[in-house]
């Protein structure tokens, strides 16, 4: 799924200009928070643990490849092989890199192990779809919202805002259930989509401030590397004490988290300076999904000459 993710984000950076870009992708978000929402119904389906679903799954990939096969679209041209430094990622944004690192360490547990702690608090197989269809809604209601004030001051303060307001609904979770109150852990898990699944685009639109269009993709690759690297230590870190403390202690590791990465951001705010109007980029929303779609592939905001130019290294610029 990966893979597709990347093949459909670089056809609709191919067939796309500048001036249509934008409105390109955030129809795409729009399609694929939905598809995940719809995902989560077809819990009701049938029985997960069944054959039934995996085949319906099957079924509907196949069926997507008619519409492919059958265009006259021209395929997207090969992208050069580019080399990613991570150390020159960092010194580019520490905030971008630790904070797609942090994303990738917090929300891989999310996804993984949210289903158990909704059975574990009393949640039926259609309860769980309905909470996990609530916290992809909430994330999908704030993308906007959240970047467009991204675009208008520091956005360095609005992932701060975030962190903490995703560490709250993380502490929401764990309250919520252990009140055993279906609507409580509803809302929670409503009221943690709306900061936890909006962190990401801020962060990587911050990352890519810094950046020039000929780096997109370099930086766009590593971005994706440091958030593979936390999405693989966050579930095994997470769930290291539910054994002892029950399913709810995921949340609090994953608000420490958070709240770490918010003190981080502050000492940046303090210590280094916010960058000029003419610096920024606008944002652009991210999908959120289980697997995470490639952060910045061939990004909205590239240029068209971009794909030639991906064997650019990263110019540092500043840091922040």
């Amino acid at each position: 799924f990966a893979g597709l993710y990347m093949v459909i984000e670089s056809w609709l950076n191919e067939q796309s200009s500048n001036e249509t870009r934008g409105r390109f992708f955030s129809a795409y978000v729009i399609v694929n928070l939905s598809a995940l929402t719809v995902g989560q119904a077809l819990l009701n389906a049938a029985d997960p643990a069944g054959f039934v679903l995996f085949a319906v799954c099957s079924i509907l990939t196949s069926i997507a490849l008619v519409p492919i096969a059958m265009t006259t679209s021209v395929q997207p041209m090969p992208i050069q092989s580019t080399r990613i430094d991570i150390k020159a990622l960092y010194a580019l944004s520490p905030v971008g890199v630790v904070g797609s690192f942090v994303v990738g360490l917090a929300n891989a547990p999310f996804w993984t192990l949210a289903p158990l702690y909704a059975s574990e608090s009393g949640l039926d197989t259609a309860g769980i779809s309905i909470f996990m269809a609530a916290a992809i809604i909430g994330g999908a209601a704030a993308q906007w919202p959240i970047g467009r004030l991204s675009d208008r001051m520091d956005r360095r303060r609005v992932i701060l805002a975030v962190s903490l307001g995703a560490a709250l609904g993380e502490v929401a979770l764990v309250v919520a259930g252990m009140s055993g109150s279906v609507p409580a852990v509803m809302a929670a898990g409503f009221f943690f989509g709306i900061f936890g699944l909006t962190l990401y685009s801020v962060v990587v639109a911050h990352m890519n401030d810094h950046g020039q269009s000929e780096s997109f993709v370099a930086i766009s690759g590593g971005m994706l590397i440091v958030f593979s690297i936390g999405s693989i230590i966050g579930p095994t870190a997470a769930s290291a004490g539910v054994s002892t403390f029950g399913i709810a202690s995921i949340f609090v590791v994953t608000a420490a988290v958070h709240l770490g990465f918010a003190a981080y951001t502050f000492y940046r705010i303090v210590y280094t300076p916010a960058l000029t109007e003419e610096q920024r980029v606008d944002f652009v929303a991210v999908p959120v999904a289980q697997v995470q779609p490639l952060p910045t592939e061939l990004d909205p905001r590239a240029g068209e000459d971009t794909a030639q130019e991906a064997t650019a290294e990263p110019q540092v610029t500043t840091t922040a």
